[in-house]
């Protein structure tokens, strides 16, 4: 008789009224029910397959409910979350699915390799479009500040908007429509799991994509392809690698983790991305020394003295004619908003110092201040910064 390769590390438990695994509806089928729900003295539970040795299988089983498993089957839930119960057990049963052993365990207690992955949902088709895990030794549910919360939806939502908004400068016009444009970084919350803490992103649904002329699929699946292509460089970079464009490098810039805090690696994985990646400080210090390298090479700190044009408000940017002809796309905090609001409506004149890339439209808006230089009243409101 085949055996099991590893062992099941628990108490011999009977308190589980179980003589068979009977399914009342099978969530997941391949060969047979992998993940179903059974019930037992009057309560609802959920198996998951974890190992087969010949005719014999072992279950993990949770205790269950109506709301644990409607968040499985629309992917609020991860089925690795919806099986981590105060009280689980592993069941060992036979060919006809009638049990032979029967244990109380831990989730820790298990190899991780019969465990699902992390982050893993139901089906594929549930699976989120971006997602981004923070893990550290010491980040647990009660160490999780609201710092490592911001870091986590800071570094997914300015790495696809660094992308989205070069991606339409490389298109040779003045860049997508705004609306677009901001849902392709602005993406809904699909979920949220702690035990390290994990933030995952979806699609927006049918009833909001407002995308002529492209469809949404189509533009964020190009942005997930520079998204894996920078992350693909960071993962083999060696000393004598060429480094790829600066946008590139500045999209991973707020995803990888810093090198000291809590936060110790950043795991990366989704539909936009063919694999999953984990960001160590290892390359996050090789990162951050070739990004130093490349962006003085092509960052540029401009004044550009003029009136803004086309203020749009949901999305705090506007655009500035340049000395060089050009017109800027201009990015504002909240900070700036006043100011550019008043001289919209006014047509006044503004000093604004920008900083923006060589060949880019786009541009980030670091100080801005009513009139002219020479304008004694004319105050900042914000301190001026370098690159």
């Amino acid at each position: 008789m085949m055996q099991f390769d590893w062992e099941v590390h628990g108490e011999s438990d009977e308190s589980l009224q179980l003589d068979q695994l009977r399914p009342v509806e099978v969530l997941y089928d391949f060969d047979g029910p992998h993940v179903f729900v059974f019930c037992s003295a009057g309560r609802k539970f959920l198996a998951n397959l974890l190992d087969q040795a010949g005719e014999r299988s072992r279950f993990l089983i949770a205790p269950t409910s109506e709301n644990i498993i409607n968040e499985l089957k629309t992917g609020l839930r991860s089925l690795l979350e919806a099986l981590n119960q105060p009280w689980i057990w592993v069941a060992e049963v036979d060919g006809s699915a009638i049990k032979q052993s029967l244990w109380h365990v831990s989730l820790t207690s298990l190899p991780a390799a019969v465990l699902p992955e992390p982050g893993l949902m139901l089906y594929p088709h549930l699976e989120p479009l971006i997602s981004a895990r923070l893990v550290g030794g010491d980040l647990r549910r009660d160490t999780v500040s609201a710092s490592v919360i911001k870091r986590a939806v800071d570094g997914v939502y300015k790495a696809l908007k660094v992308l989205a908004q070069t991606a339409g400068d490389e298109s040779g016009g003045r860049g997508r429509a705004t609306k677009l444009l901001r849902q392709l970084y602005d993406l809904p919350t699909q979920r949220v799991a702690f035990g390290s803490f994990e933030i995952a992103f979806m699609a927006p649904r049918p009833s909001q994509k407002e995308l002529p002329p492209s469809p949404f699929d189509t533009q964020i699946e190009e942005i997930g392809g520079r998204l894996n292509e920078a992350l693909s460089w960071v993962e083999r970079e060696t000393a004598n690698s060429e480094p790829p464009s600066l946008d590139l490098l500045e999209s991973l810039e707020s995803l990888i983790p810093p090198q000291h805090g809590l936060v110790e690696e950043v795991h990366i994985h989704g539909r936009l991305l063919p694999k999953r990646y984990v960001l160590d400080r290892e390359a996050s210090a090789r990162l951050r020394t070739i990004l130093a390298r490349v962006r003085n090479d092509a960052v540029r700190i401009i004044t550009v003295i003029g009136i803004p044009e086309e203020f749009d408000k949901p999305n705090l940017s506007f655009r500035l004619p340049g000395p060089d002809g050009e017109l800027y796309r201009c990015s504002i905090t909240e900070e700036h908003y006043d100011v550019i609001n008043d001289a919209f409506y006014k047509d006044a004149v503004i000093t604004v110092t920008l900083k923006t890339r060589r060949g880019y439209s786009s541009a980030d808006v670091l100080a801005v201040a009513p009139g002219r230089p020479d304008d004694a009243a004319a105050e900042p409101s914000s301190s001026q910064t370098g690159a």
